[in-house]
């Protein structure tokens, strides 16, 4: 399936995509990376960094037409009235609005929707079910409950869209909370303990949401459902669990108040546990213990601990100083006394007069924008009234009678204003031009991006259309080709028709006897593989036959098939095909699929012709009546095939010969002699009073076991002779 997560590298996104990318499905991910994250998927996975709020995700809907979307990117929503509030609130709906309305547009089958166990509020009878009240009080629960408004406006104009109140979700990569914080150990002091609410919730490890989640995807379930673990814990009771599984030095510490008004969660699962198939497998203690053992492997501890005195002294000024706008000011200040003493000890040791405050003011103006100047235009006069003011007579009134010291403080404030302004008025441009390059940066890489991934569908398309170029003819001749061959020839016509179909070098087909032996019955192209085959020999073969998956060799290991598939008749794979000589861009999920389809009509061919032999009737004069013992004549024929077959291929096979009971009844004699058959194995008469059994295939162990088995079952006078020379 195509799927979009939305939020995909984020806490609950990121686990869902790792489990998506297991189950070999075709993943988008559209994530503004707003949280920093160290992940980086690629198998299967096409990545947007973009928010979903932003309107050129429609051309990402239009252009990949989703099967199923999985919305999780929301962003946490601060206490109502701080600074970012509004704007979180905002983009939360916004990115909700264009999930819903891009879904409808563009026909995505289903929308799953994450929402909170904190719609409930405070409830009096538990555990919580899906039809409970709901408690509109508080300022986060209203935003879950605009966000399922939102939700059930688009289902009823048909959109089908399953809201999913998660629990308390917690594991390995969580963002920071109470679990989080209860592990962190300090550093430097005992810490001083911190009074909380002892809050009762209903905690659900993060594997157990995924597989809900995921299961949500594949079945049909109700608008609305809980996901938790049907138990509820207190937060003093996790820190107990915490503690008792990891020691720290200086552990935080909580002083913990019950607080009978809050609310309490226990959520009911039942309805999930029906609709999904699904139920939590971690308890609280084996998740918190996994989370820890996480946190081990991938935290660094070395970025919590504190420096030593000196360094917290050196970052305290450096934090202060480089981090704060303080410095500009003392900047400011520092340059002014640095000129102010070079005109000083130039006019006084070198009796050269220079006016430096210009330079001054204009570097200021430049570096530090209008303000500064100001600030550099009053301590430029304020120093030039200084050095010009006549100390024997205090008056002031002296300097602004002099035109050309008044000229000098004029041209101060003028040059500090206008050059001030235009300065900031530049950098005022010039930003607004980096943001505007900046824009078009980003959506140049966005269209180039979405170009590419137009190509590359394109290219696969075309190679769709070329490969299946008149497929309906195509699976048409494949199926007249099977099923009008003699039952003999299925296994060699049908390696034919994988190496045409899908353009292999070599096409290996074994068939598994009931005794699990694996043994060649066709090869097309280049023999590559041995007679007989052993599951210890290819790791993949137990597997692949148990599960009936097909496989396929990723790691280019030399001495595996590039992919093998299994023959499955009635939930049984009775036979399997191994295919080289393929260029790895070729295993697309066209060729898988076409792959499947001629497995599919293998299996439908042997069904066929097994049920032909069993039905052909005897006035045809190839079997005796009822029965599939081959009389004489056709019988002689196969044997003079395989003698051929044999020279070809230095196999053994066999006769077992024995004599027959004339006072028997052909289908009695044939009712028990196919005790011993299997799929490959053939009888027919020789003469009028012998039966032979002719062997395929099999080492001189097992006709030693089937001629006793014959015996055991009364058969007379059992003898075994070779092929050659018989007739």
């Amino acid at each position: 399936m195509k799927i979009l997560v939305t939020g995909g590298y984020g806490f609950i996104g990121s686990h869902l995509v790792e489990r998506l990318i297991k189950e070999k499905h075709d993943i988008t991910i559209i994530d503004d990376l707003s949280t920093p994250t160290q992940l980086n998927f690629t198998d299967n996975v096409t990545f947007f960094k973009i928010g979903i709020q932003d309107a050129k995700c429609e051309k990402i809907f239009a252009d990949f037409k989703f099967d199923i979307v999985v919305h999780l990117a929301f962003k946490s929503l601060p206490k109502e009235g701080e600074k970012e509030y509004g704007s979180i609130y905002h983009e939360n709906n916004i990115g909700l609005s264009n999930v819903l309305f891009f879904s409808q547009k563009y026909f995505v089958d289903k929308v799953i929707v994450a929402s909170s166990y904190q719609v409930y509020g405070k409830q009096e009878i538990f555990p919580i079910d899906e039809s409970s009240e709901i408690d509109m009080a508080g300022d986060k629960i209203g935003s879950y409950l605009e966000r399922e408004y939102f939700c059930r406006k688009y289902s009823e104009k048909g959109l089908n869209v399953v809201i999913l109140r998660l629990g308390c979700v917690y594991g390995p990569r969580q963002p920071e909370d109470f679990i989080q914080l209860a592990m962190t150990e300090d550093q430097g002091n005992k810490p001083e303990a911190v009074t909380i609410i002892n809050k009762m919730k209903d905690y659900i490890y993060i594997s157990d949401v995924v597989e809900a989640i995921y299961r949500t995807c594949e079945k049909p379930t109700s608008k609305i459902l809980n996901i938790s673990s049907g138990t509820w814990i207190k937060q003093s009771e996790v820190q107990e669990i915490i503690d008792s599984n990891i020691k720290l030095a200086n552990k935080p510490m909580f002083n913990y108040i019950d607080d009978h008004s809050r609310p309490r969660y226990l959520l009911d699962n039942q309805k999930a546990s029906l609709e999904l198939d699904w139920s939590p497998k971690y308890s609280i203690e084996d998740g918190i213990k996994k989370t820890i053992d996480w946190s081990i492997k991938n935290i660094d501890t070395d970025k919590i601990k504190v420096a030593s005195e000196t360094e917290s002294v050196f970052s305290a000024i450096k934090k202060r100083w480089f981090l704060s706008a303080s410095h500009k000011y003392i900047e400011n200040f520092i340059l002014f006394i640095i000129f102010a003493a070079l005109m000083i000890i130039l006019e006084r040791k070198f009796f050269i007069k220079v006016d430096l405050f210009i330079i001054y003011i204009v570097t200021i103006n430049i570096y530090y924008g209008w303000w500064h100047g100001i600030i550099a235009m009053i301590l430029s006069v304020g120093a030039y009234i200084g050095f010009n003011m006549d100390y024997s007579n205090l008056a002031m009134t002296g300097i602004f009678n002099n035109m050309n010291q008044d000229l000098y403080i004029a041209m101060y404030i003028v040059l500090g204003g206008t050059t001030g302004y235009l300065a900031d008025r530049i950098r005022g441009e010039k930003t607004e031009l980096e943001n505007d390059l900046n824009s078009v940066k980003e959506e140049l890489y966005f269209t180039i991006g979405m170009y590419n991934k137009s190509i590359e569908i394109k290219n696969s398309l075309q190679e769709t259309i070329e490969s299946n170029e008149d497929s309906l003819g195509k699976i048409y001749n494949i199926i007249s080709r099977l099923n009008n061959i003699p039952p003999a020839d299925v296994f060699s016509e049908a390696a034919k028709v994988f190496s045409q179909m899908l353009r292999t070098e070599s096409v290996h087909i074994y068939r598994i006897d009931s005794k699990n032996n694996i043994k060649i019955a066709a090869v097309e192209g280049n023999i590559k593989y041995p007679r007989l085959l052993n599951y210890e020999d290819y790791d993949f073969l137990e597997t692949m036959i148990k599960d009936g998956n097909v496989f396929i060799n990723k790691d280019f290991v030399s001495d595996l098939p590039m992919a093998c598939a299994p023959i499955i008749q009635d939930d049984v794979t009775v036979a399997i095909v191994l295919l080289d000589g393929l260029e790895f861009k070729k295993l697309t999920y066209q060729f898988l699929n076409t792959l499947k389809v001629l497995t599919y009509l293998v299996a439908n061919a042997m069904s066929t012709a097994d049920r032909c032999q069993i039905s052909l009737p005897a006035e045809e004069g190839k079997y005796l009546k009822d029965t599939l013992i081959m009389r004489a004549d056709w019988f002689k024929r196969l044997i003079k095939q395989k003698e051929i077959e044999d020279a070809q291929d230095e196999t053994s096979n066999c006769l077992l010969i024995f004599r027959k009971n004339m006072d028997e009844s052909n289908v009695r004699l044939y009712n028990r002699i196919k005790k011993v058959l299997t799929r490959t194995d053939y009888v027919g008469e020789v003469g009028d009073t012998k039966i032979a059994i002719l062997l395929n295939g099999k080492n001189k162990e097992e006709v030693a076991v089937i001629k006793n088995r014959l015996k055991n079952l009364g058969l007379l006078d059992v003898y075994i002779e070779t092929l050659r020379g018989i007739m």
